[in-house]
């Protein structure tokens, strides 16, 4: 039986990295995860290793190979922002990849802001708060400050997706996506370096800005195929949307964080925004993507538990749990959900998801911009909660709210990123599949 031809990508993100490949008509048809170990910084602090991501994308290429089954003609890669690989003169990678959630030095941010016409100037030109580490180009001025020597050492530092790429193609570079990426790097007032990336000697470290729909031919032993420059993997969880939608949408992205990213509104950020958590990416073409965000996933999830145990019940009941119009009101339960006050597991779970909601409504609004999206799309963990999809809907009468059920959004917006360089056949309609819930 012939091998199937497909296209292989390394999503990877800060928990699972993942191998998916997807069949010209853009079918999913392996996924493998695996869970990394982490190594300790100079610090201490744990952070990622380059050497077992390294050997986890060879290996998992290798095994296909030796498979049999799947023709690897392109490799992409898709992967979290924030996080930067120092590479020496010879393109090895320096241990460790320095871990976003590393707090960072109060005294280095001041002065910092204090050089560069203070936080809320900066902040505003680069479209981002004042997140740390999160911030990535801040990384890098740490270790100029603090690890002088390391500094010298490092030839180019790169955001992981075009690293990863370099381990195959052998170049070097930087991408839009994760360079726009709140990273404080990038002026987007002026679509260009901010003033102080050059300044501050960081402009030398960085690799050189390309195309990230650009793929270049490379040889793996015997093995010829294309590979691209790599996603940050925000940006690539829009392309299969953006392909398929062509009325204005906002998509939610729900997990850890409920992440609202509008790709129809370019608007510059505001003062105001920048407080309540607003940011901006930017697409593979340079446009702007106006998002919000709040946090989610661990506020849902010790509130669940609580209501569980008060009431006896098993957690999985309010996987599949039906909405209920006579438990929602607008009595909002304030951040800590008091099971005590309710007559039911039921009701006090509708409760819980409708202080949910009136955060997930209030951080869309902040990205509304002055076009009316006709669809919120919520992708996601949310997407199978028909609570969640009830109480949203309510809030925006004038827009039609869809879950979606397109798995992998990520892998397969990278892997779309490069079709022309690979797929001779055409980019397949309705790449998104959403649904209606009731």
């Amino acid at each position: 039986m012939a091998a199937i031809p497909v296209i292989a990508i390394f999503d990877i993100g800060k928990s699972n990295k993942k191998l998916v490949c997807f069949d010209r008509d853009y079918q999913m048809v392996l996924e493998r995860s695996v869970r990394l170990g982490e190594i300790p910084d100079t610090d201490g602090f744990p952070s990622e290793d380059p050497a077992l991501v390294q050997d986890f994308l060879f290996s998992s290429l290798e095994q296909l190979r030796q498979e049999g089954a799947l023709e690897v003609q392109a490799v992409n890669f898709s992967a979290y922002g924030a996080s930067l690989v120092g590479l020496d003169g010879a393109g090895r990678a320096i241990r460790p990849i320095y871990n976003y959630l590393k707090p960072y030095p109060a005294g280095i941010a001041e002065s910092f802001f204090a050089a560069y016409g203070g936080k809320e100037l900066l902040t505003r030109k680069t479209a981002s708060p004042f997140l740390g580490s999160l911030n990535s180009g801040l990384q890098i001025l740490r270790i100029r400050m603090e690890i002088p020597d390391l500094f010298r050492q490092v030839r180019y530092f790169m955001h992981l997706p075009q690293w990863l790429a370099s381990l195959v193609t052998g170049q070097f570079s930087s991408g839009l996506t994760s360079i726009g990426c709140h990273t404080l790097l990038w002026d987007f007032s002026s679509g260009r370096y901010h003033d102080w990336v050059e300044k501050e000697q960081i402009m030398e470290k960085l690799a050189p800005l390309l195309p990230e729909t650009r793929a270049v031919p490379v040889r793996l032993g015997a093995t010829g195929l294309v590979a691209g420059t790599g996603i940050q993997d925000s940006s690539a969880a829009l392309i299969p949307y953006l392909l398929t939608f062509r009325e204005p949408f906002i998509l939610v992205s729900t997990g850890t964080w409920s992440i609202s990213l509008n790709p129809f509104n370019d608007e510059l950020l505001t003062g105001i925004e920048l407080e309540q958590d607003c940011l901006c990416y930017l697409r593979t073409d340079g446009a702007a993507v106006k998002a919000s965000r709040f946090l989610l996933g661990p506020v849902y999830e010790s509130s669940l538990k609580r209501i569980a145990d008060y009431f006896k019940v098993d957690l999985g009941i309010f996987a599949s749990m039906s909405f209920n119009a006579e438990w929602a009101n607008r009595d909002l339960p304030g951040e800590e959900i008091q099971p005590e006050k309710f007559t039911s597991a039921g009701h006090a779970y509708h409760q819980l998801i409708q202080g949910i909601v009136h955060k997930q409504e209030r951080s869309i609004r902040l990205v509304l911009g002055k076009v009316t999206p006709t669809h919120i799309f919520v992708d996601g963990g949310f997407s199978r909660n028909l609570v969640f999809l009830h109480l949203l809907s309510k809030c925006f009468p004038e827009i039609r709210v869809q879950a979606s059920a397109t798995g992998q959004a990520s892998a397969l917006g990278a892997a779309l990123t490069i079709h022309s360089s690979w797929n001779p056949g055409p980019v397949p309609d309705h790449l998104a599949i959403v649904r209606d819930f009731s």
